[in-house]
């Protein structure tokens, strides 16, 4: 089996185990947890919250040891201990608790990132590399989000956490058998961080998948679901397939976006693109009437991410030697991780500060309606920082990045 598909079944049971459930936590907070709306968005702000904490540290680690593999495996597992915690979550704390573990599983998504870059040709990954490994990502983020809402909508939301324990054992089993490529070169020191930090792309990818990841955590993964239910009736399948209808173009348009649109284009492009189909997908959803209106809007914020994402994945790394990916990888994580923190709970405070209490009860859907068109804000700000803060590139023409064996 060549090494990059070895890589890319443990990357899917990694992802597997951890969006099993995101799309149905909402719910399952605020329904069965008893949860307020503010706590909702601190539940799914702190998977978030615990990456930005601990990204920079593991990438450091990851380059000081040279070995990535290591980290991929506690990754796995601490994903498998966080859908245990959850199946065993009986008031809100203890999802928090166990939603903040899955948030230091994902951290190790530093050494997948580097260590995938590393099977490339040129050492530094490029737009193809990260396209392959965002489409591998997002079509289990697929699969397991709709096994998920179906599992959900027939045996409860707990069968679900435990599918998504299931799919992390395995897992486990799978990096064992990961080929790890190590760096040459002397391990850095503390003080690498510090030049690391000053790499102006770096930075600009990192501020603009703040942004990013602001609007996707305040919408799809906060608050797009109860709206969904609370405006139109959707059940537990339905919002599997809302979560479907967002992962699907993603997915395509990441493998279109590494394979071959960031070269004809260039990637300045594709990101301010990628910003205004998810600005128009926000803008929208207050006046959809129907579920098929919102599935619509969900998928061109879908395509939209599958532009930016990849891009900016593969632009924080390019100009960096391979012994300090690590810690780059690390710190545009960790910065991305305060978009993926403050958008759930930022977003969950504007929803009570502006839904009116009626006749005892607050009408969420005033605030949400408000959320989207804030993130719709957001997302025609990142366009415009994008067209500002990104380089001026030539398109490369059909010129791409192998992935290597």
């Amino acid at each position: 089996m060549k090494k990059s598909t070895l890589f890319l079944l443990a990357t899917a049971l990694y992802w597997f185990s951890l969006y099993t459930y995101p799309v149905l936590l909402p719910d399952f907070a605020r329904e069965a947890l008893g949860a307020s709306p503010l706590m909702v968005g601190a539940v799914a702000g702190s998977y978030g919250l615990v990456q930005m904490l601990l990204r920079v540290p593991l990438g450091f680690a990851s380059d000081r040891l040279r070995r990535r593999k290591p980290f991929l495996t506690l990754g796995v597992a601490l994903a498998t201990l966080a859908a245990l915690g959850l199946w065993q979550a009986r008031t809100p704390a203890m999802a928090l608790l166990a939603r903040g573990t899955a948030g230091a599983a994902a951290a190790s998504w530093v050494a997948f990132s580097v260590l995938f870059a590393s099977y490339a040709s040129d050492g530094h990954g490029g737009m193809r590399a990260m396209g392959v490994l965002s489409a591998c990502m997002t079509g289990s983020q697929l699969v397991s989000t709709q096994l998920g809402g179906w599992l959900a909508k027939a045996q409860g939301e707990r069968a679900a956490f435990l599918l998504a324990a299931g799919a992390g054992v395995i897992g486990i089993v799978c990096s064992r058998f990961v080929v790890e490529s190590r760096p040459a070169g002397a391990p850095p020191g503390p003080r690498a961080l510090l030049r690391v930090a000053r790499y102006r792309l770096l930075l600009a990818s990192a501020g603009l998948s703040i942004l990013q990841q602001f609007i996707v955590w305040a919408t799809l993964y906060g608050f797009t679901p109860q709206w969904a239910k609370a405006a139109l009736g959707a059940d537990a399948s339905q919002l599997a397939l809302l979560s479907t209808l967002y992962l699907l173009p993603n997915m395509l348009c990441s493998w279109l976006c590494g394979s071959w649109l960031s070269s004809r284009f260039g990637a300045r492009i594709m990101v301010v693109i990628g910003f205004l189909c998810m600005a128009l997908g926000c803008l929208g959803m207050p006046f959809a009437s129907a579920l098929w209106q919102v599935l619509a809007l969900q998928a061109l914020c879908g395509a939209g991410v599958g532009c930016v994402a990849p891009t900016l994945l593969a632009l924080c790394i390019r100009d960096i030697a391979p012994p300090r990916q690590g810690m780059a990888m690390g710190l545009y994580q960790a910065l991305y991780g305060i978009g993926m923190f403050t958008g759930p709970v930022l977003a969950g405070a504007l929803v009570d500060a502006v839904s009116p209490v009626i006749q005892g009860e607050a009408a969420l859907i005033v605030g949400y309606r408000v959320n989207f068109l804030a993130m719709a804000a957001v997302g025609a700000l990142a366009a415009v920082l994008s067209l500002c803060w990104l380089p001026r590139e030539r398109p490369a023409g059909r010129r791409c990045f192998s992935s290597g064996n």
